[in-house]
């Protein structure tokens, strides 16, 4: 917590120091208006930032700022006027904060524009916005909602009194939409208003010497089928066609939109200042991935800045900064990973991306930075819940059950709930809050082949397992309950070599007798190679390692095939006698040992020292050599045949060779 609160406390400083060093005649206050929320700005207005201030180079307010930020201006603006600020007041270009915000192309997600809230909301009506007032250039913001073709707009501007007859200069609002060559806006005012497409222009021009000039033939062709007389002339003389070379239009345009298009450089250059100056060791990546979005991060890297790079002072990567960005972190996270960063990179203090997100409750960044894991095969899953509950981290696993109630009741695609992860990787904590939210105590693991419950999950579990089994235990789960494969918890507990566990069951009543497909509890140690729980069984019970399992194998025999040297070494200490044969297959302990892959080497060079037979053949005349070419166990091939294994013996057929070798 300490490191992040750090980075919190300097990804603050970040923001202030950009704020601070703004360019372009804005005050820090203005350019806070334009990118961040709500929170920020009211911290700069009571630390005693001018809220009145204009922008020295363009007369713009705070308002007119707040109106470029799309995901936070409506509320900006609101509190910018409840401080005095009027919305009607004008920059050095008679623009207000209305035509800012279309000129960025806000209609889609600004909350200013929103099209179901926007006039629905009554929100600008009730402030008393001029809705026909006309720009330097005399456009109105029906103009620029037909523009962006935000029919909902101009549905509720025409609704609250817009003038379809408002003229542009000497241009009706059909001659606009024809000059800007927007066939499909004309056709929509024409439906509305027929008489304008009548009506003659500056010097004396029609919609189609309009079209002339700056459309396309689509367009004249239109024209002339609504009637339009294609042999008008203007007041000087000239036909249409006469208007074709025009260029006025261009230049027009490039004179409108250059006051606008200088405002936004100013905007970028703020951000690109910010990025480059950024202080807490981040990168100006780093930064720009903690508040910005695709673009601008697509931008910084392809102009060089390194994708790999960690903060000097916490070791976060670029992925861990994205997950702070509730705005656009999903976007960052699926680009930052395409360009090969791990979502589980972990910082100077062991946090990944995904612990970053739920510092900030950024919920949705957090599922989808696990989306990208691929470690979770046998843990959390894909459940944001069960992700934290594997991590035993109580907080986030109730950060994300109050955010998402659903997750808890889910189960994993192997089965498992909520509890049985907790009981295997949490503690008693985690456990006891599962319970107390209603997670099913006495539920079954729901895979085909498992059927296991709470307690042979917490019989694993080697850090917390001692009080999590006494505290299902004390809720009535049954110590000596099977799973499908017969495996109580005590088996569990001693395949793992959890043996304080397996010490514990036994004093909650385990069954020291039981077996698991005739094996008793000795044999399935020694089947798992776990000397530590075969040594716990030896103690408890002394007589279990001279009983015989299936087959007629004893200890030694499974140990042979599946265990190691120190084990067979182990079991001869405590008197097994490696003469003996297994009773079914009249197998010695080199024909076991044949299988023993890891093993199996050193184990036949032991019991051969021990006057093991090397050449003894089954029931069946198969020797150990037999088994160990049958099975291609080469290492073990060479042992046999190194201390004298008979190459002459005779070889029995395969297939029944490898029918004695399901042992």
């Amino acid at each position: 917590m300490a490191s992040f609160s750090r980075l919190k406390e300097t990804y603050f400083a970040h923001k202030v120091h950009f704020l601070n060093t703004a360019k372009g005649g804005a005050t820090a206050l203005q350019v806070a208006a334009s990118i961040v929320d709500l929170d920020f700005c009211w911290c700069l207005v009571e630390d005693g930032h001018d809220v009145g201030a204009a922008c020295r180079d363009f007369g713009a307010t705070a308002l007119h700022y707040a109106a470029l930020n799309k995901d936070h201006g409506k509320q900006l603006v609101a509190y910018f006027v409840s401080l005095g600020l009027r919305v009607d007041e004008r920059d050095n270009e008679e623009e207000e904060l209305i035509h800012y915000a279309l000129r960025v192309d806000n209609f889609q997600k600004n909350l200013i524009f929103d099209k179901k809230n926007y006039f629905n909301d009554r929100f600008f009506v009730a402030l008393g916005v001029d809705l026909n007032q006309k720009t330097k250039y005399e456009v109105t913001p029906f103009n620029f909602a037909l523009i962006a073709q935000n029919m909902p707009v101009v549905e509720e501007l025409l609704k609250h009194g817009a003038d379809l007859k408002a003229r542009s200069g000497d241009k009706n609002l059909l001659h606009y939409f024809v000059s800007q060559n927007r066939l499909d806006i004309a056709k929509f005012v024409h439906a509305k208003e027929k008489s304008l497409i009548g009506e003659r222009g500056e010097k004396g021009r029609t919609a189609l010497h309009l079209a002339a000039m700056h459309s396309d033939a689509k367009t004249c062709s239109w024209l002339i089928e609504q009637g339009v007389d294609p042999h008008a002339l203007t007041q000087d003389g000239k036909s249409a066609v006469d208007q074709m070379a025009s260029s006025e239009s261009k230049r027009l345009k490039e004179e409108k939109m250059a006051s606008f298009s200088r405002l936004k450089e100013t905007y970028f250059a703020h951000k690109v200042h910010f990025l480059n100056t950024a202080r807490g060791g981040a990168t100006a990546l780093q930064v720009a991935a903690s508040i910005a979005n695709l673009d601008l991060c697509r931008r910084l890297v392809e102009d060089g800045h390194d994708v790999s790079a960690a903060c000097r002072d916490f070791g976060a990567t670029a992925l861990h900064y994205a997950a702070l960005n509730k705005e656009h972190g999903k976007q960052l996270v699926a680009y930052f990973v395409s360009l090969g960063l791990r979502v589980d990179e972990r910082d100077n203090e062991e946090e990944e991306p995904i612990h970053y997100a739920l510092r900030v409750d950024n919920f949705q960044v957090a599922q989808e930075l696990l989306e990208f894991r691929h470690d979770d095969a046998e843990k959390g899953g894909k459940n944001l819940l069960h992700f934290f509950v594997v991590e035993n981290n109580l907080a986030f696993a109730k950060a994300v059950h109050e955010n998402d109630g659903y997750l808890i009741k889910e189960l994993k695609r192997n089965g498992k709930s909520a509890l049985h992860l907790a009981a295997e990787y949490a503690n008693l904590e985690m456990c006891e809050w599962l319970v107390e939210q209603g997670v099913d105590l006495h539920a079954r693991c729901q895979s085909f082949w498992c059927n296991k419950n709470a307690l042979h999950y917490a019989a694993v579990n080697k850090l917390h397992g001692k009080e999590v089994v006494r505290y299902l235990a004390s809720l009535g789960l049954g110590v000596n309950q099977r799973a499908k494969s017969e495996e109580t918890p005590l088996h569990c507990a001693l395949r793992e070599g959890n043996v304080e566990v397996a010490r514990q069951l036994l004093d909650l009543g385990a069954d020291m007798k039981v077996k698991m497909c005739e094996d008793n509890l000795m044999q399935h140690c020694v089947t798992y190679n776990r000397l530590e729980s075969a040594r716990f069984v030896h103690e408890n019970d002394p007589n279990l390692i001279f009983e015989l399992g299936k087959n007629g194998k004893n200890a030694l025999h499974q140990a042979a095939a599946r265990a190691d040297l120190e084990m067979c070494e182990w079991l001869v200490e405590q008197g097994l006698d490696p003469l003996l044969s297994c009773l079914g297959w009249r197998s010695n302990v080199l024909h076991f040992a044949a299988f023993n892959k890891l093993h199996g080497r050193e184990i036949i060079r032991f019991f051969v020292a021990l006057g093991v037979d090397l050449n003894q053949k089954t029931k069946y005349e198969v020797t150990p050599l037999n088994f160990a070419l049958i099975v291609q166990n080469m290492p073990v091939v060479e042992e046999l045949l190194k201390h004298g294994a008979d190459l002459k013996a005779r070889f029995f057929e395969a297939s029944v060779v490898r029918k004695l070798a399901r042992f």
